[in-house]
C-alpha cells in the first residue's frame, strides 16, 4: 500500500464521532453469528458530483460516518457512479457556489485527489465507489451500498424509483402510464436481483415531487412495498397545497386501498435526505431524514432483509428506543429517546373496517376534475388514540385494517425542510396481515418475505425480532396446518423434512445460533410461535425436530411449554451439555468435545463460569418431568458409535428415564453409527410417528 494512501486511511475516521444510542458497540471484536440484533441508522437517497449533487463522493461520506450513520446508499440519477468520470473543477466549484475544490483537497490531500489539465481547463477525477469504500466501510459499523435513482417520466410527470444494491446499471424503462412505469422499473430491478442472486430494494421516490403519482395509482402497483413518507428536498411538497393531499394523507389513503378493497398488503414509509447540496443549510441539505433498521448485521442482505420484514421505522429527528408488536396480544409499543426539554406526542392511525369509502374528485374553478388524489371521508386514516410522553401503547381491538404510529415533537429537527416543521418518527403499518389475500381457500395469510423454491416447494425468507426465518409450504396443507419446527442446520439431513412437507406439514426454522436452548434463544421461539400461530394460522402445537445440538433448542422448548407442544423427534440429539460441548476436555464426559463451543455455551446461558454450568440443571435430561405429566410423545433415532454426541449420555439417558416417568418414548438404534449421517435412509418411520401422533391428539 502507498505511505500516501496509508496517512490517508488513518487520517479519515472509519465511524463518526457524533454517536447516537442506536450506534453498535465501539468494540473491535470480530462480528459473530451470534451478534444480537440492534438498531442501524441509515439514509437510502444521497446525490453526488455523479449526476446533481455539488460534492465529491468522499465528501458525502465523509459527512455521514462523521454524523452517526451506520449505513449509507449513494444513489446518483441514471448512474451507478463507476468507471472513469472526469469534470471540470471550475464546473464543480460553481455547483457548490464556493471552491469545494480545495475544501475536498484539504480533506483528502493532494496524494488522493487526482487532477489534470485538457485543452487549459483543469479538471478533477471523481473517484468510483469501488475505490473509496475502503477509506470508510468497517465491518458493523460503517457500509455503503450502491444505488441508483432511476429517473424515469411519464409524458410531463417525473416517476424516480431508488434501488438499493445494485450491481448493474438499470435504465429507464418507461411505460403508457404512471403505473405501467413503475411496474416496468421495479419489473427491470426484480430481473436484475434474481439473475444475479442478489437482493436489491426498490423504493418509489417523493410521489408529490411535481405532484407527479396519486394515491390510487400507488396502490395500483402492488409490487411496490416501499415509499418515501418523508423526503428532506424543499421542493418535494410533503405537505400539498389546497388541491393536492400531503404525503402523509397519501399513505394512509394507499393502504386503505391496498387492504381494504384489494386484499393487499400495505406499503411501508421511508424517510430521506435526498441530499444534493452539501455546503451551507440551503437547498436540499443532509441530516433531514433517516431510517433505523433493526438487524443482527451490517450487511446489504440483513439491511434490506429488515426492511422487507417490517423491522424498521423512520424519523426526520425523534429518535425510537424499541418499537414492538405483539401479534399475539396485538399491542404495539414505543418507547422514545428523550432530547432535551423536548415533549412528545404519539397519534395512533388507522383504518377501521366498516370506513365509509366515500371519495370525491378535486376539481378545477370550472368543475373539472383534476388529475390529483381524490378526498376520502374522515374514516381514511382517522385518529385512534394520542398518548403524551416517552412511552406508548396501543392495542388493537381486531377491528383496525392497519395501525401506524406517528410521534411529533414540540422541537424543530435540526434542519427543518419546511417552515413550522416538527421533529417526527414513524413506524410502519400493522395488524393489517388477517384482512390480506390468503394463500387458500380457508383465508390464511400470505407468509411474508423473500419467496424461492426449497427441494421443489415454496420457501419464504423473512426475519421476525432481527432472526432469519424460513417457513417451507406444502403443496396441499393437512387439515389444521400442521408444522414441524427444525431446531438447528435448516436442510441438513433432511430427508425427514422433506417427507413430512410431501406430506402435508409446514416446515419452519428460526436461526437463533451459539444459543444452545438458552432461554435467550427460546425468547426469540416465543415470537416466532405467535407469528406462525396467531398471524398465519398454523397448529398451535408444532411437532420438533432437533439434529445434533438442535435437540436443546427443541428440549428447552418443550420444557417450558409442553402445552404448545405435539411432539419431539431427536436424531442423535445433544441432551445433555455436560456431554457436549464438555466432553473430555472439560473432564465432563466421554465424546470429543468443544472447548470453543464450550465457552460459547457459557455466555449463551450467562454462567459465570464452568462450575455454575455444570451445576445447573437446565438439560433436557434434567427436566424431562413437564413433557412426562403432558403425555408427549418422544421419538430418539441415533447411532450406538456416536464419538461426538455419545448415546450413553445423551439419547439413552432421554429413553431411560422418561421412561421411567411414564412418558410415552420409542425410538430406533443404528448399530455402528457415528454422529454423521444424520436420520433415517428411508424417512418413512419419522414421518409416521407424526403422523400416527397427529391423528391421536
Amino acid at each position: 500500500m502507498p505511505r500516501a494512501l496509508l496517512r490517508l486511511l488513518l487520517a479519515i475516521p472509519l465511524l463518526g464521532t457524533v454517536m447516537t444510542s442506536a450506534a453498535p458497540p465501539d468494540s473491535e471484536a470480530p462480528v459473530s453469528l451470534s451478534a444480537e440484533p440492534r438498531w442501524f441508522k441509515g439514509n437510502l437517497h444521497t446525490h453526488t458530483l455523479w449526476s446533481d449533487g455539488n460534492d465529491y463522493p468522499e465528501m458525502v461520506v465523509d459527512w455521514y460516518t462523521r454524523h452517526g450513520y451506520q449505513f449509507l446508499a449513494l444513489s446518483d440519477h441514471n448512474v451507478l457512479g463507476q468507471g472513469t468520470k472526469w469534470m471540470s473543477v471550475a464546473e464543480a466549484d460553481k455547483r457548490a457556489k464556493q471552491d469545494g475544490f480545495a475544501r475536498y483537497r484539504e480533506r483528502f490531500g493532494e496524494s488522493w485527489v487526482e487532477t489534470r489539465t485538457e485543452k487549459d481547463v483543469p479538471q478533477v477525477r471523481l473517484k468510483p465507489l469501488g475505490e473509496y469504500r475502503t477509506l470508510f466501510e468497517k465491518p458493523g459499523h460503517f457500509l455503503l451500498i450502491p444505488g441508483e435513482e432511476i429517473t424515469d417520466h411519464f409524458e410531463q410527470k417525473p416517476i424516480h424509483m431508488n434501488a438499493s444494491n445494485l450491481a448493474e446499471l438499470i435504465k429507464p424503462q418507461g411505460g403508457k402510464s404512471v403505473t405501467e412505469t413503475m411496474a416496468n422499473n421495479l419489473a427491470a430491478v426484480e430481473e436484475q436481483g434474481k439473475r444475479l442472486g442478489r437482493p436489491i430494494l426498490t423504493h418509489l421516490n417523493h410521489p408529490n415531487f411535481g405532484y407527479a403519482i396519486t394515491a390510487e395509482e400507488l396502490a395500483m402497483v402492488t409490487k411496490e412495498r416501499f415509499f418515501e413518507v418523508y423526503n428532506g428536498h424543499p421542493d418535494v411538497h410533503h405537505q400539498g397545497d389546497e388541491a393536492h393531499s400531503g404525503v402523509e394523507r397519501i399513505w394512509d389513503i394507499i393502504n386503505t386501498i391496498r387492504i381494504g378493497e384489494m386484499k393487499a398488503g400495505p406499503v411501508a414509509g421511508l424517510a430521506t435526505d435526498d441530499s444534493h447540496h452539501y455546503f451551507g443549510k440551503e437547498g436540499a441539505t443532509s441530516g433531514r431524514g433517516w431510517v433505523m433498521v433493526r438487524s443482527r448485521f451490517l450487511t446489504p442482505e440483513s439491511i434490506i432483509k429488515g426492511i422487507e420484514t417490517g423491522d424498521f421505522h423512520a424519523s426526520s429527528g425523534v429518535t425510537l428506543k424499541d418499537v414492538r408488536y405483539s401479534p399475539k396480544s396485538r399491542t404495539l409499543d414505543l418507547e422514545i429517546e428523550p432530547q432535551g426539554n423536548a415533549h412528545y406526542s404519539t397519534t395512533f392511525i388507522g383504518t377501521l373496517k366498516g370506513y365509509d369509502p366515500t371519495r370525491k374528485p378535486v376539481t378545477d374553478k370550472q368543475g373539472k376534475p383534476l388529475p390529483v388524489t381524490k378526498r376520502y371521508s374522515d374514516d381514511v386514516g382517522k385518529v385512534l388514540a394520542t398518548v403524551e410522553g416517552t412511552n406508548a401503547t396501543y392495542t388493537l381491538t381486531g377491528q383496525e385494517l392497519f395501525v401506524r404510529a406517528v410521534v411529533t415533537s414540540d422541537q424543530a429537527p435540526e434542519n427543518p425542510s419546511f417552515e413550522g416543521q416538527k421533529a417526527q418518527a414513524w413506524t410502519q403499518p400493522v395488524g393489517w396481515e388477517k384482512w390480506v389475500a390468503s394463500v387458500d381457500s380457508n383465508g390464511h395469510s400470505a407468509f411474508p418475505g423473500k419467496v424461492s423454491r426449497w427441494e421443489g416447494f415454496v420457501r419464504h425468507d423473512f426475519q421476525v425480532d432481527g432472526a432469519d426465518v424460513i417457513v417451507v409450504e406444502p403443496e396441499t396443507p393437512l387439515p389444521g396446518r400442521p408444522w414441524a419446527w427444525r431446531g438447528e442446520f435448516f436442510g441438513a439431513f433432511a430427508n425427514a423434512d422433506i417427507a413430512l412437507v410431501k406430506a402435508g406439514w409446514h416446515l419452519a426454522y428460526m436461526g437463533v445460533p451459539d444459543q444452545f436452548g438458552s432461554p435467550k434463544a427460546i425468547a426469540k421461539w416465543e415470537k416466532l410461535y405467535d407469528v406462525l400461530v396467531y398471524d398465519h394460522k398454523l397448529s398451535p402445537k408444532p411437532g420438533l425436530i432437533g439434529l445434533s445440538r438442535g435437540a436443546l433448542y427443541c428440549m428447552a422448548w418443550a420444557a417450558a411449554r409442553p402445552d404448545q407442544t405435539l411432539l419431539v423427534y431427536l436424531d442423535n440429539g445433544v441432551c445433555d451439555f455436560k456431554s457436549w460441548p464438555g466432553g473430555k476436555p472439560k473432564g465432563l464426559g466421554t465424546g470429543n468435545g468443544s472447548p470453543p463451543e464450550w465457552l460459547k455455551l457459557l455466555k449463551a446461558y450467562d454462567f459465570k463460569n464452568d462450575e455454575e454450568a455444570i451445576a445447573s440443571k437446565v438439560n433436557p435430561v434434567d427436566r424431562l418431568e413437564p413433557l412426562a405429566k403432558a403425555k408427549l410423545p418422544i421419538f430418539l433415532v441415533y447411532g450406538d458409535s456416536d464419538r461426538v454426541v455419545p448415546h450413553q449420555e445423551n439419547s439413552e439417558v432421554i429413553f431411560d428415564r422418561y421412561k421411567a416417568l411414564g412418558g410415552p418414548v420409542e425410538r430406533i438404534v443404528k448399530p455402528g453409527q457415528d454422529h454423521h449421517p444424520h436420520g433415517l435412509t428411508d424417512p418413512t418411520p419419522v414421518v409416521e410417528f407424526f403422523e400416527k401422533v397427529r391423528k391421536g391428539r
